[in-house]
């Protein structure tokens, strides 16, 4: 059997839904040591109806709901905006990407790269 190393990563709602969808989740552990989401990504998940499936996760440390700091909100903020006002959507509120943004500012921080 391959031995692997195990990361850490900052997950986005679909790979997650995906994975709970399937139910694979052990798929994701056998790779991924730590799966950092932020607020608004846990409440997507729950948009989805998979609020059950994330509960024993967050409570075992496999996913952390990670805070950002005011900085990285702002941050995340103006990159939901700028995504926003991209030719490329059709969804022209900021407010509908701020998830997306706010996991790029997770994966962006140094423990994470």
């Amino acid at each position: 059997m391959v031995e692997y190393s195990k990361i850490r990563a900052a997950s986005d709602t679909g790979p997650l839904l995906s994975a709970f969808q399937c139910e694979r989740i052990d798929l994701l552990e056998r790779y991924i040591e730590t799966v950092f989401i932020s607020a608004s990504i846990a409440e997507e998940i729950g948009q989805h109806g998979f609020s059950a499936h994330l509960q024993p996760l967050v409570a075992r440390g496999f996913v952390i709901v990670d805070a950002l700091t005011e900085e990285e909100q702002a941050r995340a903020m103006q990159l939901a905006e700028k995504i926003a006002s991209s030719p490329f959507t059709s969804d022209r509120l900021p407010e509908n990407h701020l998830p997306e943004a706010e996991v790029m500012m997770l994966a962006k921080r140094p423990d994470l790269r």
